[in-house]
Formats: C-alpha cells, structure tokens, sequence
C-alpha cells in the first residue's frame, strides 16, 4: 500500500515539475516577447 502510494507521489511530483517547466517556459517566452516590444517601442 505504501509502495503504491509512493508511486502515485512521484506521477504527481513529475507532472507537478513538468507543468512548472511549461509555465516557466511561457513566462519566459512573455517576458522576452515584452521586452522586445519595449526596445522596438
């Protein structure tokens, strides 16, 4: 039972880690695409 419930914890911690990447990833990409407008701007 332990075991399974540690299985489950790691699915969860990978997705978790793998939805923070692409949120990360897309904050990123905001942020350059914002500042790339400004010095056009």
């Amino acid at each position: 039972m332990g075991w399974h419930r540690r299985e489950i914890s790691d699915q969860l911690s990978f997705i978790f880690n793998e939805s923070w990447r692409f949120t990360a990833t897309r904050d990123k990409r905001l942020l350059q695409s914002q500042i790339g407008g400004a010095k056009i701007g």
